[in-house]
C-alpha cells in the first residue's frame, strides 16, 4: 500500500486561471511548510491573485455549478471511454479509493525486440498502410 503525503493542484486546471500557479497541500502542516521553503522568491503573486479574482467573479453558486458540470462530464467521459475500450478489446480499470482517475488497459500486440536497422529501439510498432502493407511507425 502507498500513501499520499502531499499533493499538487494546478490552478489552471482546477480554477480557470492562466498557467503558472499551483496549490501544494497535504495532511502534515510541517511538511507543506518545508516544501514551501524550498521555493523562496521563485513564485509571483499573480497566480494567487488570478485565483482570487476568478473565485470572486464566479461566486459560490458559479463555483458549485462548475463542480456539478465537472462531475457530469466525468461520467460522460467514462461512459464513452468504456465504449471505445470495449470496441478495441480493452477495458476501463477500476481504481479503488481513487474516484477521479480513469485508467484504460493497453494491450499491445507482440513486437520484435530488435527491429532491423534500429537495434537500440525499445519499442517497435507496426501499422498497416492503405494498401494493407506493414509499415514502421516507431
Amino acid at each position: 500500500k502507498g500513501r499520499v503525503d502531499a499533493f499538487v493542484q494546478s490552478t489552471d486546471k482546477n480554477f480557470l486561471v492562466p498557467v503558472g500557479g499551483a496549490i501544494i497541500a497535504g495532511f502534515d502542516k510541517g511538511l507543506v511548510e518545508r516544501i514551501s521553503r524550498m521555493y523562496p522568491g521563485r513564485a509571483s503573486s499573480s497566480p494567487a491573485m488570478d485565483v482570487f479574482i476568478t473565485l470572486l467573479s464566479l461566486g459560490m453558486n458559479g463555483y458549485k455549478n462548475l463542480i456539478t458540470q465537472r462531475k457530469e462530464m466525468y461520467t460522460y467521459l467514462k461512459e464513452e471511454l468504456t465504449k471505445i475500450a470495449f470496441k478495441y478489446g480493452e477495458r476501463i480499470l477500476e481504481t479503488k479509493n481513487n474516484p477521479i482517475s480513469i485508467d484504460v488497459s493497453l494491450f499491445l500486440p507482440p513486437v520484435p525486440s530488435n527491429p532491423p536497422g534500429n537495434e537500440t529501439t525499445a519499442t517497435y510498432l507496426l501499422d498497416k498502410d492503405r494498401d494493407g502493407e506493414s509499415k514502421d511507425i516507431s
